[in-house]
């Protein structure tokens, strides 16, 4: 299967020493997932050809903000089904929209495998387009 994926940035604390992984595969994206929801806060962005931001995701145990983008300008914001009590929905030292912090991991992973694979939005999921 060919994704449009070509190399997956991490940064964080601990286990998560700033990393790129050139042509990584589903299982490595994964396992970079798991271990922000596992304590280990941090920001995982998904690059395609020329560096071109195509996903990115900020995570902590429980709380993550999945952001697709079409361009360098548009980006896809996954909506959380029951948005966080907080006045700022801060994640992984990053304040956002409260509207935009999940707290669905199998969900979030759903969002990021559909896009992995296909390239696509997952139908059936909330998002919100914001123009930058």
């Amino acid at each position: 299967m060919e994704t449009l994926i070509r190399q997956m940035v991490v940064t964080g604390e601990g286990p998560f020493r700033p990393s790129a992984i050139q042509n990584p595969s589903w299982n490595e994206v994964a396992a970079a997932l798991t271990k922000m929801d596992r304590g280990h806060p941090g920001n995982v962005e998904l690059l395609g050809s020329n560096n071109t931001e195509l996903v990115t995701i900020f995570g902590e145990p429980g709380r993550f903000v999945v952001g697709i983008w079409e361009d360098d300008e548009t980006v896809s914001h996954l909506l959380a089904a029951v948005p966080v009590d907080d006045e700022f929905g801060d994640v992984a030292w990053t304040s956002f929209p409260p509207r935009f912090v999940v707290r669905d991991f199998s969900l979030v992973v759903e969002v990021v495998r559909f896009f992995y694979e296909h390239g696509k939005l997952l139908p059936g999921a909330s998002f919100e387009r914001e123009e930058l």
